[in-house]
């Protein structure tokens, strides 16, 4: 973290199949999250806050099922939160504040069991929590 890092995120990340936990925040990166980089299965814990990312949340971060923490705060991604987003049974942190995120928290959140830490301020949500 902290570092020089800018542009978009390279695909070839995705062949990194034994990765367990990527942590690249306070860059430039920028772009959105390369498709290839659901291929890693093994991920516990990403955390790309503050850079520059855009694009939407893709329905894919649903596959990513020993998922236990996403950070993506501090970005520019826009578009709704996918429902997918519930597949995700281990997750326990869930920060996607500062971004520009609209719509709705999906009503399949609810079943989030282990969801221990939720924060999605300072984005553009509207409906019942």
């Amino acid at each position: 973290s902290r570092n020089q890092l800018h542009g978009p995120i390279s695909p070839a990340i995705g062949s990194m199949h034994g990765l367990e936990t990527i942590v690249i925040k306070d860059n430039f990166l920028s772009g959105s999250i390369p498709r290839d980089f659901f291929n890693l299965k093994s991920l516990k814990a990403i955390n790309f806050s503050r850079n520059n990312l855009s694009g939407f949340l893709s329905i894919r971060f649903g596959e990513l099922i020993n998922l236990e923490e996403l950070i993506l705060k501090g970005n520019k991604i826009a578009g709704y939160i996918p429902a997918e987003i519930s597949n995700l049974k281990k997750l326990k942190v869930l920060d996607m504040n500062t971004n520009s995120i609209t719509g709705h928290i999906p009503d399949a959140m609810n079943m989030m069991e282990n969801l221990q830490y939720f924060s999605i301020y300072d984005n553009f949500l509207d409906g019942w929590l």
